[in-house]
């Protein structure tokens, strides 16, 4: 859709795909710290990837990232279809399109702030940066855990080239599978001082899952259209205005879930405190002190061995076929546009002034089938509106030994939400009501934010640096909560129209409440370079995201006036990190990290929903990349990450606390890459193998036994054709090539239906891909 920011590995590519070793790592320019540097001399912990090596390892969507990015990782909910940047642990995977997420995600510059524009198409980029760490200080907002910025193609004066590039594939599934992607992009000059750059994607693939109900209609597809325009006004050498533009909708069948037998754990006291998966031999409604039955509202025992408390039993978890009376083709729909303005001064040698200045809307319908099983019991929907402006101004400075930015901020947010639980007239839920019943939840969230920053770097010898930065935030916001039951008119859309009775007791819903707050983030690092290609660092950072706002399902669990509104959270960083690149042809980067989080936000579902609680946290662990040359023709990449977080005192139930582990951290990943070139009569060839394995995780925070995801590894295959001159490109490519059955996300419904929603991973996908350079 409009762009993505991501992290670097050591190996900096930015040649044509197939990529050319020529016997030294390439360099990439990245802007991490609002000025373009070398990646190699960037003391941060980050990570980028230019637009050929997103090509080259079929990165397509923005949160692919993950897989070749240790440390970074994706929650998830709507059956995949909304996916949320996780970087050491830092996660927030709460559904509400009001919450933002603590990892700021920008393109171009401009900030992305509902968690539903967090997924979008890759096309047309420059590169892709992922910062991992608090970067308040330069970017501010919300950056608590990391940063991705997303950064596209621009026109130049006199520039003509472009591109169009096909990619035809077949997954592996039991419903209809094939996949075609189509990206171009082309550069106009249009006089001596202006230029503009049109770019177009079209992605889509047929659906995945195969659904054996009769009527309805198979998931887990994807049709994604999207535009951008760039327009270059350069009247002088020293000025320059970029106007730019996009678009992109993508529509998806409701939300893509398979479903497996839960069962709930109480103890002595009737507290909840574990949930395991139903073995096949299962027929309890839920389990008590040892072992016995314990009835829920909905079933004193399970019809079907090992199913739901309805009977309802899918054949086997994974094989991407469902039995799901609610499932409809292009019911989901994510809408995106952005208009932004770049303004550029060069002031002097030493200095610039820069104004940007975005403007983006964001709208939303999003539903599924809660319990993924034929039986019409109820399902979600969502259909939520942002609207965002934002402007910055910056001025730029660097010297011989003195380096610095500062500048002034100002973001609104406006978000409209409907989400709730719809019951047809056919539900047995809906209690005879002849139009069925809608338990609509209500939120409104108008966010002012107001901040100054600067930051410095000044170079005390020709080895030490020393970086000092800070930024001042004000925010204000004005909220509105309600849970209503209305009348259920259409079936396909939540509705606020026709009211029956309120959900919640008065001071509860309707709850409205407005809230100012001040905050600060800080840097202080120190930075040594002994020799050409040695950089060590050691940093402290203080992160802040601002407190905000509940909005609970009216699932019938009760709901207090005080849980609604959250506190600020607070994570201070220290960071130790390298970089060693001596001679260009091997590069070795890793760091060390200790996170003390002070009112961790944290998401917890239970039944079907779920609050945002303030915790404390403690998040350590280390990075390390290593990437080499060893011959012409043959590039490496290694690259790992440990990580040891833990949520502290959290509760799982009245009166019993535990550590627990934040969601999607796994404990350790890897990522690898292999490749080799060589040239031929006719052009070059490549071949290449790469994948990478992510360790078991949790997808609640209660760490229940059920909630834990198995550990996994992908594997992928390329080869490669590029011809003389670098025109024609040629690639087949098999991603997924073990067909890997991985979960992605679980949501633990035990004392709903006595079942969990599951959602897994792509399968195996091959295919081909031809591009032409012009």
């Amino acid at each position: 859709m409009l762009g993505i920011a991501v992290h670097q590995p050591l190996l900096a590519q930015s040649s044509p795909e197939p990529l050319r070793s020529v016997g030294t790592l390439e360099e990439i320019v990245v802007t991490a710290q609002k000025r373009e540097e070398k990646l190699s001399d960037v003391a941060i912990a980050i990570d980028a990837f230019s637009a050929d090596r997103l090509k080259t390892l079929d990165l397509t969507s923005s949160t692919d990232i993950v897989a070749v990015t240790p440390g970074v990782f994706i929650s998830s909910d709507t059956g995949g279809q909304n996916q949320k940047f996780v970087i050491r642990g830092v996660a927030q995977n709460e559904f509400l399109d009001a919450v933002e997420s603590p990892i700021a995600i920008y393109v171009d510059d401009g900030y992305i702030a509902p968690q539903q524009g967090q997924v979008f198409g890759l096309f047309d980029l420059q590169r892709v940066e992922v910062l991992k760490g608090p970067q308040g200080t330069l970017f501010g907002r919300n950056a608590t855990g990391g940063l991705v910025h997303s950064v596209s193609n621009k026109p130049t004066i006199g520039a003509t080239d472009g591109f169009i590039d096909v990619t035809a594939g077949s997954y592996r599934s039991p419903g209809s599978s094939s996949s075609l992607r189509v990206e171009g992009a082309k550069s106009f000059s249009l006089s001596d001082h202006w230029a503009m750059r049109l770019a177009l994607l079209s992605d889509t693939h047929d659906p995945l899952l195969k659904n054996a109900f009769a009527g309805s209609s198979d998931l887990y597809d994807k049709d994604t259209k999207a535009a951008r325009l760039h327009l270059l006004w350069e009247p002088t050498d020293s000025f320059q205005a970029m106007l730019s533009g996009s678009y992109a909708k993508s529509e998806m069948a409701s939300g893509a879930y398979e479903t497996l037998g839960i069962v709930a754990v109480f103890d002595d006291q009737g507290r909840w405190v574990d949930s395991v998966l139903a073995s096949d031999t299962e027929t309890r409604s839920a389990i008590g002190p040892g072992g016995v039955n314990v009835p829920l509202t909905f079933g004193a025992s399970r019809p079907t061995p090992g199913g739901d408390l309805f009977g309802y039993r899918e054949p086997r978890a994974g094989d991407f076929r469902v039995n799901m009376d609610w499932a409809r083709s292009d019911a989901n729909v994510y809408d995106t546009a952005a208009v932004q303005l770049h303004l550029d001064w060069n002031l002097s040698d030493h200095s610039s002034l820069r104004s940007i200045t975005n403007w983006h809307d964001y709208s939303k319908v999003a539903s599924l089938d809660v319990d993924a099983s034929p039986l019409d019991m109820f399902r979600y929907m969502a259909d939520a509106d942002t609207e965002t402006v934002s402007q910055e101004i910056n001025y730029n400075w660097e010297g011989d030994r003195l380096r610095y930015v500062a500048g002034l901020y100002f973001l609104y947010i406006n978000n409209h939400t409907l989400q709730g639980l719809p019951f047809s007239a056919d539900s047995f839920l809906a209690g005879g009501a002849p139009t069925g019943l809608d338990l609509t939840t209500i939120v409104t969230l108008d966010t002012k934010s107001y901040s100054a920053f600067a930051q410095a770097t000044w170079d005390l010898t020709e080895a030490w640096s020393v970086v000092l930065g800070g930024r001042a935030i004000e925010e204000a916001k004005e909220y509105f909560f309600a849970q209503n039951a209305y009348a259920n008119l259409d079936e396909n859309n939540i509705e606020d129209d026709v009211f029956l009775f309120p959900l919640q007791g008065p001071g509860v819903t309707p709850f409205s409440d407005d809230f100012s707050q001040s905050l600060w983030a800080a840097k202080a690092q120190f930075e040594y370079r002994p020799a050409d290609g040695q950089l060590y660092w050691f940093g402290i950072n203080r992160g802040v995201k601002a407190g905000s706002v509940n909005g609970p399902l009216a699932d019938g669990s009760q709901v207090f006036a005080n849980q609604l509104v959250y506190e600020p959270e607070t994570l201070t960083s220290y960071d130790l990190g390298m970089k060693l690149n001596p001679g260009g042809s091997w590069g070795l980067n890793g760091s060390l990290f200790y996170y003390d989080y002070k009112d961790y936000q944290t998401f917890t579902f239970v039944n079907v929903s779920g609050i945002i609680t303030n915790e404390d946290a403690t998040m350590k662990g280390a990075e390390l990349e290593f990437t080499a040359i060893p011959f012409t023709g043959l590039s490496l990449r290694l690259a790992g990450a440990y990580m040891d977080a833990k949520v502290k005192d959290f509760q799982l139930a009245p009166g019993l606390t535990r550590d627990v582990e934040p969601v999607f951290s796994p404990e350790t990943q890897f990522s690898w890459l292999l490749r080799y070139e060589w040239p031929i009569t006719v052009g070059t060839l490549a071949a290449q193998y790469d994948g990478s394995y992510a360790g078991e995780r949790f997808s609640n925070t209660r760490n229940f036994t059920a909630h834990r995801l198995d550990s996994f590894a992908l594997h992928n295959l390329r080869l490669s054709w590029l011809s003389p001159n670098d025109k024609w490109s040629l690639s087949a490519f098999v991603t997924n090539l073990t067909d890997e059955v991985y979960n992605v996300e679980r949501f633990d419904l035990s004392t709903l239906c006595g079942c969990t929603d599951e959602h897994f991973g792509n399968p195996r996908w091959a295919g081909a891909s031809v591009r032409y350079s012009f």
